[in-house]
């Protein structure tokens, strides 16, 4: 098992070492360029799940807010109805006057 660590470290290495001398990288910016690549992926991700968490805090206040403005929503659909049955027969009676007149002319 220990051998076949070994081994793998040992191939690792000289695949790392042909890579650079093939590049003609240098091992230390190599080293700081895959550093920094990952530091950014890293923070690119905390970013990605601070936003998702923010996301999910507004979703959440979104779903309050919205149950709280049912009430008002429901009151102020009632006002319609009620006020749509008070003014038919008003609109029902200038609409009988609009055709009339457009029948006499």
């Amino acid at each position: 098992m220990i051998k076949s660590m070994l081994k793998l470290l040992g191939l690792s290495a000289a695949g790392l070492a042909a890579y650079l001398v093939v590049t003609k990288r240098d091992p230390k910016e190599f080293a700081n360029s895959i550093y920094s690549s990952t530091k950014d992926k890293i923070n690119g991700v905390s970013n990605v799940l601070d936003q998702k968490n923010k996301l999910t805090a507004n979703i959440s206040k979104l779903q309050d807010e919205v149950s709280k403005s049912k009430p008002t929503i429901e009151a102020m659909q009632r006002d319609i109805d009620e006020y749509q049955f008070k003014i038919n027969p008003h609109v029902d009676l200038i609409n009988q006057r609009i055709n009339n007149l457009t029948k006499k002319i």
